[in-house]
């Protein structure tokens, strides 16, 4: 038994990457999340406490199912508990909530849970990866980023360093590489060039927030000719971050 193999980093094979939502203006840009398969779970289980050595179990707690993800703990001869609540999917409602809850628990024990720390994955979009239905724009078939070729390195902690996508036809899609850290700060001749890792967070947080804010961060990467948050300049972040701060001020005013 090696508990600590369930927090190691996933390889790209593990991970499923779908389009979560189509944004943009003038054009049309993707946001692809990285997932993790129930089976991604069941496997990493076996392998790292023995298939004998744990198990799962559901409930319900009010209108919602939960899934409890216990181990064996041979030392004590006692069975550890962590779990968490599902959330039904598009298709299958129990299906889905119950294989939702059980990878939620898994995320309690360490399975993926770096997947909740990657990168801003924002795709350009051709003509024919997307269409309009009204006001909104909706993925084609022709939109498929789980055939495209992934390329990962990570960090010993699962901190992305490396993430390339290239398309059936060659194009590279999407491109992110992290900022070296430098532990002494007479190495650095002059200031970063590139946003900070705070004006990230804040610019994400924003965007995370909803459709209008995730469209206008949106128009601001296509203004600033970068696909993601971490290209852009530490002058441009800056004033995306000082709009930003405007913008809640307006809005906590509004609702005062």
């Amino acid at each position: 038994m090696c508990i600590e193999k369930l927090s190691q980093p996933l390889t790209v094979k593990d991970i499923e990457f779908r389009v979560q939502s189509i944004v943009g203006q003038s054009k049309k840009y993707a946001i692809i999340l990285a997932y993790k398969d129930a089976r991604v779970d069941m496997k990493r289980l076996d392998e790292a406490v023995g298939s004998l050595n744990w198990q799962r179990e559901h409930y319900q707690v009010g209108n919602h199912l939960h899934c409890k993800v216990s181990i064996y703990n041979e030392k004590t001869g006692q069975w550890v508990s962590k779990s968490d609540v599902g959330t039904e999917s598009n298709t299958e409602a129990t299906k889905g909530e119950a294989s939702d809850s059980f990878k939620r628990a898994c995320f309690n024990w360490g399975i993926g849970r770096e997947l909740y720390g990657y990168p801003l994955i924002m795709v350009q979009l051709n003509d024919t990866e997307f269409r309009l239905n009204g006001q909104k724009a909706q993925a084609t078939n022709k939109l498929r980023p789980m055939d495209w070729h992934w390329e990962l390195q990570s960090a010993d902690d699962g901190t992305v360093l490396f993430l390339k996508a290239t398309d059936k036809q060659g194009m590279v899609r999407y491109q992110y590489k992290a900022q070296p850290f430098i532990a002494d700060p007479q190495q650095v001749a002059k200031p970063s060039e590139y946003a900070t890792k705070e004006q990230v967070s804040i610019i994400e947080n924003y965007r995370n927030m909803g459709d209008a804010q995730a469209d206008y961060i949106a128009s601001k990467l296509e203004q600033n000719g970068v696909g993601s948050i971490s290209e852009l300049s530490l002058q441009s972040a800056e004033k995306i971050c000082k709009a930003i701060e405007r913008a809640k001020k307006k809005h906590a005013s509004n609702n005062g």
